[in-house]
């Protein structure tokens, strides 16, 4: 609700550079409670579960991507609901089945044990989103842990001139030592804390599960991924285990683990971090610009023609891409294989890349 108040103040020069955001009743209208009474609470039915029981039950055909940043207890109640309606009707294989195919789920860990005590147990074929290897880094803690490279865009200078500045957004973002808690008396939650020690914040009663930052440097924040991948960024990883996108990839929906984690060993895919971070940056840019040329807008990419090509081995394809900028900038374009991606063991010959 917060979050929406702060986008209402911007939504307006928002809506100057991308037509498809949506109004803040909108938003509002689809904001809804779940089970959040107690940690693994799926008890009853709220509105939340409500609201994900009649998406899988609705007669559209699916996928239904739906994502749990920490908990998946409101998904279980969904799940449950349904269960507990049908399980014991003639319908209830047709049910199951409905469910199993429409459903994919995009979880970051059991955080509150509900996988493991009651969607694993009941609902064995449900399948996950993959994800895995070279993803942008946004665990927590990732600013002490990435490239150099990529080191700048979490630093305090970065985020402050393109994050925590801009507008009624920007001061709502958290960044370390802001002052700010999500939960007053949170134990977890010490990133608003600066000046302090990690040993001076347990004698405050805190505890310390990561390491503490710079005042004013991004916060990673652990669950991002589990939506990162159905951004329309072109990577298309939310369509396949082996495409991959911003969220890294995975073997198959066979190797998803129920714990966030993808059977598949880390490997170092390509640098998405610039594209995602400045992206972020010039959205936020964008919420406080009212005029359109006074800002940047990304290139438009395409494949021209058929962009899901067969061949047979052996064989030279033709690709042609198309790229152009609607504000009028040099696009610089360079093709290269993503070897994480696929089957392929070889290195793929690229003529004029």
């Amino acid at each position: 609700d917060q979050i929406v108040d702060a986008y209402a103040k911007v939504y307006t020069n928002l809506r100057v550079h991308h037509a498809d955001y949506p109004s803040p009743a909108e938003l509002r209208s689809k904001i809804k409670w779940g089970n959040v009474e107690f940690d693994g609470d799926y008890s009853k039915d709220t509105d939340g579960s409500n609201l994900i029981k009649s998406l899988l039950l609705d007669n559209q055909p699916g996928p239904l991507f739906v994502t749990a940043g920490g908990g998946q207890s409101t998904i279980a109640r969904a799940l449950k609901s349904i269960q507990e309606k049908y399980k014991d009707t003639p319908k209830w294989s047709a049910i199951y089945q409905k469910v199993a195919r429409k459903a994919i789920l995009s979880t970051s860990g059991d955080q509150d044990d509900t996988y493991k005590n009651y969607i694993q147990p009941n609902w064995p074929d449900n399948k996950f989103l993959p994800i895995g290897a070279g993803g942008v880094p946004l665990a927590y803690g990732a600013a002490a842990r990435v490239s150099a490279e990529n080191a700048v865009y979490y630093s305090a200078d970065w985020t402050r001139e393109n994050i925590s500045s801009k507008g009624a957004l920007g001061a709502f973002y958290r960044v370390w030592g802001d002052g700010k808690q999500m939960v007053k008396d949170d134990i977890f939650d010490y990133f608003g804390f600066s000046g302090f020690t990690a040993d001076q914040l347990r004698a405050k009663g805190y505890i310390v599960w990561t390491p503490l930052r710079p005042k004013g440097e991004f916060i990673a924040e652990g669950d991002t991924f589990t939506y990162l991948n159905l951004f329309d960024n072109g990577l298309l990883g939310y369509r396949d285990g082996t495409f991959g996108g911003w969220a890294g990839n995975g073997l198959s929906n066979a190797t998803r683990q129920g714990n966030g984690t993808a059977a598949r060993p880390p490997t170092q895919g390509p640098n998405f971090t610039p594209a995602a971070q400045n992206g972020f940056a010039a959205r936020m840019k964008w919420s406080v610009t009212p005029k359109r040329a006074d800002a940047n807008h990304e290139p438009r990419v395409m494949i021209r023609g058929n962009s899901r090509i067969s061949a047979r081995p052996g064989e030279t394809i033709r690709l042609q891409g198309v790229a152009s900028d609607p504000d009028g900038n040099t696009v610089v374009v360079k093709w290269w294989q993503w070897k994480d991606v696929g089957t392929y063991p070889g290195q793929v010959m690229l003529s004029n890349p």
